[in-house]
């Protein structure tokens, strides 16, 4: 997986262009969808922030932290904590014709 397949299909999921990631402004939507971007590069163990950086035009520690943020709040937030869980599970689906 790399993070030019990442922020497009976070977009994707979230109905976006993608992008919409890289525009100004502090819209909340955005916000947590670039959140969740991060956190899914974060959670692959070989992508990087300063990768994601370039498409979404935000610094790497700025997705670090939204990403931190987004899954302090997962940890009390049900439907949040589920909705992260299936886009992971649908992003990291491998079809069983690869698989054997």
């Amino acid at each position: 997986m790399k993070v030019e397949e990442i922020a497009p299909w976070v977009c994707q999921q979230f109905s976006l262009k993608k992008q919409i990631l890289s525009e100004s402004g502090k819209d909340r939507r955005l916000s947590k969808v670039r959140a969740i971007a991060a956190w899914l590069v974060l959670d692959s163990g070989g992508l990087t922030l300063a990768e994601l950086s370039k498409w979404v035009k935000r610094g790497p520690s700025t997705l670090s932290t939204s990403a931190k943020d987004l899954e302090r709040q997962a940890q009390t937030d049900i439907h949040l904590a589920q909705l992260i869980n299936k886009i992971r599970e649908e992003l990291y689906e491998i079809p069983l014709s690869k698989a054997f």
